[in-house]
């Protein structure tokens, strides 16, 4: 047995019967255990939102391609990445330095996912942050 790792996968499509048991029946296909599961369907839009963290042996790759067909017969749109991916982000800033010292806090402690490189202030008034950022 090899070393399992963790992936997310983030999807959304028209809602539908069934749809869980597609995604969870994919993932018991690959020997695949689920972690945490959050999902919902919106009334309105009528489209269904999930963002499910599992775990598993079979390669990201191999799993990207095989959950292909899966998603095409539902019309969703995906993502599937490891559960240590973080991407870099742009901040953007108003005005109100609350809500950046906020980001730069969850960025700082790995509460948010992410790898900020880089901040873009609009107004004057926000000061630069201290270099402990």
């Amino acid at each position: 047995m090899g070393q399992a790792s963790e992936y997310i996968l983030t999807l959304h499509c028209p809602d539908q019967p069934g749809l869980v048991f597609a995604v969870s029946n994919w993932l018991m296909g690959h020997g695949c255990n689920i972690v945490a599961s959050d999902q919902f369907g919106d009334p309105e839009s009528k489209r269904f939102f999930m963002r499910m963290c599992f775990s598993g042996e079979t390669p990201l790759d191999d799993l990207r391609s095989s959950f292909a067909s899966v998603a095409n017969e539902c019309s969703t749109t995906w993502q599937l990445y490891r559960a240590d991916y973080k991407p870099k982000v742009l901040i953007m800033v108003s005005q109100y330095e609350h809500c950046l010292a906020d980001l730069l806090y969850r960025v700082y402690r790995a509460r948010a996912s992410a790898i900020c490189p880089s901040i873009s202030r609009w107004s004057l008034r926000i000061t630069p942050p201290p270099a402990i950022w």
